[in-house]
């Protein structure tokens, strides 16, 4: 089973996240799951690299093993978020910020 749907990521200090769904992304899709989604489904951590807590994304969801669902190829769809805070840090001589790991991988 895979289903294609829109939901709000949900970022874990470990580096992995959830997606919680809200609802399929297809023009006049009805608000709520779809039928067959699960509530949440897991995003690996170069999956979650380019997204902060509380994206709003459109991905896959595949069931891995039963009762276990993945989220990959995600797609931002919105970002409530104007401002990042982290420390900056250098890495091979250019400077990069080291985001705190509540809101980001």
């Amino acid at each position: 089973m895979h289903a294609l749907v829109r939901g709000r990521i949900s970022v874990n200090p470990r580096g992995f996240g959830f997606l919680n769904i809200e609802a399929s992304p297809e023009k006049g899709g009805a608000p709520g799951r779809p039928p067959l989604a699960p509530a949440t489904a897991f995003i690996t951590p170069p999956d979650l690299n380019p997204f902060l807590d509380g994206d709003v994304v459109d991905a896959v969801v595949v069931e891995a093993e039963p009762g276990r669902y993945g989220a990959s190829q995600l797609a931002l769809v919105h970002r409530d978020r104007a401002e990042l805070f982290g420390t900056v840090v250098t890495h091979a001589k250019r400077p990069h910020l080291r985001v705190d790991r509540l809101v980001s991988n």
